[in-house]
């Protein structure tokens, strides 16, 4: 119990749940522009490497990828400016955007994962899906903290 009060007790935790929670409403109002699915659903981007496996290219589905991981790019984007605007400049370096970024995306993609998982061949796909976003976010937290800071 106390490693969990640890953990929420690290201020970048706290940025990426606060980040987390806002972007939450903003992914499920988001269904009208990704064909169905909220805008933090993973799926469409491990099924379009499956896609352009079988069809090529030609039959993937851009859409699906291009908006979750504009999604993802948003939430790193509201995750670095509200550090900028909520904590002073010399206190930027000791915060861990990458921890932070994977909280947020973590709890919107588990939110949509627990709400659309009804077998285990989708947890399994969602399980994929979802390592991928928070691989991704890793990548892309350092470098969009970077482009920010200047």
């Amino acid at each position: 119990m106390n490693q969990l009060i640890d953990w929420i007790g690290r201020q970048s935790n706290q940025m990426g749940l606060l980040v987390g929670l806002l972007g939450l409403p903003i992914s499920f109002l988001g269904r009208d522009y990704n064909l169905g699915r909220e805008l933090a659903d993973p799926l469409p981007v491990v099924l379009g490497v499956s896609q352009a496996v079988r069809g090529g290219f030609l039959y993937l589905n851009w859409r699906g990828i291009v908006w979750h991981l504009a999604f993802i790019v948003f939430l790193l984007v509201l995750l670095v400016g509200i550090i900028r605007l909520r904590l002073p400049k010399t206190r930027w370096a000791e915060l861990d955007y990458r921890a932070a970024a994977q909280v947020a995306v973590v709890l919107n993609v588990g939110l949509v994962a627990l709400l659309e998982i009804d077998a285990f061949v989708v947890a399994l796909w969602y399980s994929m899906a979802g390592l991928v976003s928070v691989l991704l976010t890793r990548l892309l937290a350092g470098s969009v903290a970077k482009v920010m800071s200047r």
